[in-house]
């Protein structure tokens, strides 16, 4: 292998910008031929959808003065927009959701934009897919959605098409899934590179017949995106292909998985392995000193019944197996989990649950490994119509294998909830009563020094909603208490919420009204207050248009715990909110 041959791997490797380009063009003659031969003698034009432009104002006062942050931006303003043009068996829908802010606590600040990087800025959306019969265009944003180990929820914006006829599904899409963000260590933004990716996939089949398809994801960072990158900062590439099936042995059970393998280099600027194990994958993309090639794969295996039914699951994860489609995906781990469910006596009684372990460092790359037990426990129980019980259950355990006892982690945190409702139906009341009652262990067991580090929370929350049955009125009073004791302090919270609101003018005007306070005590550093106050309403135009104003304000003062400091803030939003 010629480490000095220049090789374009997007365009040799996967597929070139301007193939792609001409491929999309080949769709759209295929879409205007296939309208061409459409039966024309009873279409019709039908557009729908609906529109809204909301503003939201913020500010805050706070003593001393600047002592505390906001905890929103000063203005925010939005406009979403989803329509549908049909015309026989041709369809147009088009979604648009513009934000004025263009950052938050995942999207890195992108300083000035360009017009195009504004479109590709995931605080905004630009969806726009014609469709005629069974294939379809798509140009903006889009979640390409393939399977669990491919692609399933990473925003990709750029140019795709789909072609579903009967059981077959063909898609291809290509375009940007990580925008380029220039590093700034003052402001502390580490930077990213600028990712192009390419998604395909092949499926043929339906879940009642059997289901079997092949999956592929490529994409590469692209340097010249960032001009002064961290020393941090290193461009990727990956591929990787996987082939996910169902089998559905009667109609009531079934077998599904899916394995895959993944290349993945972790900084393109590393040297090329003249020889290696991986040289033959290098059709696929270059092998360099940072290259990882491994494998994943699932496994479930399932039984449903009206009554009753059953699911177990296994999942590997290889420590270098990257899904390119997916954001925060946990490698290099085992899961086993069983996940049982019964339903008795018509539907009254619903009972499901699961139970399983994960391990982690299956590869030994690390310094330690640890063990999970995931348990839960889910009922529903319907007594009468009017007297209903939910109940829940978990369990999540953590234990490492070192055996040194500094190291040594033990915790289990178990939690535990109840909650009965009660409706009475009157002649001119109908009450809604419902309680809940939630129990939370933290322990962690110090294998050390033997101290048991307990964290342990107890709540109950009230609910009692009137709705008045002469008039359009409706009450609500909430009221909880909780209590959350680590040793050796203790946290305490008393909250009261009172509502109301009413239907004026054939249900055209919909104004409602909360209160509500809260105490917030500290053992032995006094107490925390605060009011909030929360107006709405909501003016019915027409069928068509809707107008809606809210307002908050919230007055917070402090203990002793920060020296009896306060802060009030302010909360409005409009909006204007359209059906055609």
């Amino acid at each position: 292998m010629m480490k000095d041959r220049k090789i374009d791997t997007f365009q040799v490797n996967c597929l070139s910008h301007q193939t792609f380009v001409y491929a999309i063009l080949l769709l759209m003659l295929i879409l205007m031929s296939s309208y061409s031969k459409a039966e024309t003698d009873t279409l019709n034009w039908v557009f729908t959808g609906n529109a809204s432009v909301s503003s939201d104002f913020y500010s805050i006062n706070s003593s001393p003065e600047n002592s505390i942050n906001r905890r929103r931006p000063t203005d925010l303003h939005r406009l979403l927009y989803n329509s549908n043009l049909k015309y026989g068996i041709f369809e147009l829908p088009i979604t648009i959701v513009l934000s004025s802010n263009q950052t938050n606590f995942t999207t890195q600040a992108p300083g000035a934009q360009t017009f195009m990087q504004y479109l590709q800025n995931p605080m905004n959306i630009i969806r726009i897919a014609p469709r005629i019969g069974d294939l379809s265009l798509q140009f903006g944003s889009f979640v390409p959605r393939y399977s669990e180990l491919s692609t399933g929820n990473a925003n990709v914006f750029g140019l795709g098409a789909e072609y579903t006829p009967d059981n077959l599904a063909i898609s291809v899409f290509y375009g940007i899934s990580q925008r380029g963000v220039e590093s700034d260590t003052l402001r502390g933004i580490r930077g990213a590179y600028e990712r192009r990716s390419l998604t395909a996939r092949v499926h043929y089949g339906s879940k009642r017949t059997g289901l079997i398809g092949i999956n592929v994801v490529a994409a590469e960072d692209v340097e010249s995106s960032v001009k002064s990158p961290s020393l941090e900062l290193f461009p990727e590439r990956g591929f990787l292909t996987t082939i996910n099936f169902l089998v559905p042995f009667t109609e009531r059970i079934f077998l599904e998985g899916e394995a895959g393998g993944s290349l993945f280099t972790r900084n393109t600027r590393d040297n090329e392995i003249e020889s290696s194990s991986l040289e033959f994958l290098s059709v696929l993309t270059p092998i360099k000193t940072s290259t990882r090639a491994d494998g994943a794969g699932r496994l479930k295996f399932g039984i449903e019944y009206d009554t009753w039914g059953i699911a177990a699951n296994a999942l590997y994860v290889g420590d270098g197996y990257v899904p390119l489609g997916y954001r925060f995906f946990m490698s290099d781990r085992l899961e086993l989990t069983l996940m049982p469910k019964l339903r008795l006596f018509d539907g009254t009684i619903f009972v499901s649950g699961s139970i399983g372990t994960r391990i982690n460092n299956l590869s030994n790359t690390k310094s330690q490994t640890s063990e999970q037990l995931l348990a839960s426990l889910n009922s529903a129980i319907r007594f009468t119509d009017y007297l209903s019980l939910n109940a829940g259950y978990s369990n999540f355990g953590f234990r490492n294998r070192t055996d040194n006892d500094t190291l040594k982690i033990d915790v289990i945190s178990s939690s535990f909830n109840i909650s009965p409702n009660l409706i009475l139906r009157g002649q001119k009341l109908i009450h809604s009563i419902t309680l809940s009652f939630a129990f939370d262990d933290y322990k962690d067991y110090n294998t050390f020094t033997t101290v048991i580090n307990e964290n342990s929370t107890r709540s109950i929350t009230g609910v009692h909603v009137i709705n008045f049955t002469e008039m359009p009125l409706t009450t609500d009073l909430t009221l909880m208490q909780l209590t959350n004791d680590i040793k050796p302090f203790e946290l305490s919270i008393y909250s009261i919420i009172a509502g109301v609101s009413y239907r004026f003018f054939d249900n055209t005007l919909n104004p409602s009204l909360k209160i509500s306070y809260n105490n917030t005590s500290y053992s032995g550093a006094g107490s925390d207050n605060s009011i909030g106050f929360r107006a709405k309403v909501a003016y019915i135009y027409n069928k068509s248009l809707t107008f809606t104003a809210e307002a908050s304000s919230n007055q917070y003062s402090y203990g002793e715990l920060r020296s009896n400091a306060s802060f009030g803030e302010t909360f409005v939003r409009l909006m204007v909110a359209s059906r055609f």
